[in-house]
């Protein structure tokens, strides 16, 4: 070994600035998986507004013919005499709302109402 190159114990001589790798940026090689994942977000992408746009142009077609056809009229359900009796709610007073209340407290975190 010449002088230039006479190892130095404990140090380890790295190469000059220009030999190093550079990490390729821009210019990276583009896997196949890479590429198929690409070539089907694009596939998709085409796929979805072809689509949509086909959607779009029947819904006018279909709105343009029913606009046509006059709808048929609706018959009301009929849905016989109304028993008003049933349709009201007991009135209980507020005594008894927090008596209800206290006891189902008392159910739900497992004691005895009653007691």
């Amino acid at each position: 070994m010449n002088a230039k190159h006479t190892p130095i114990a404990g140090f380890r001589i790295m190469r000059p600035m220009s030999k190093r790798r550079r990490p390729m940026n821009g210019h990276r090689p583009v896997r196949l998986s890479e590429n198929l994942r690409c070539l089907d977000a694009i596939i998709t992408r085409e796929l979805h507004h072809s689509l949509a746009r086909i959607m779009r142009k029947s819904a006018l077609e279909h709105d343009a013919r029913a606009a046509a056809i006059p709808r048929p009229l609706r018959a009301p359900f009929n849905v016989g005499r109304i028993d008003l009796s049933k349709c009201q709610l007991p009135i209980i007073t507020d005594a008894e709302a927090e008596a209800m209340a206290r006891r189902e407290t008392l159910m739900h975190f497992g004691q005895d109402p009653d007691s």
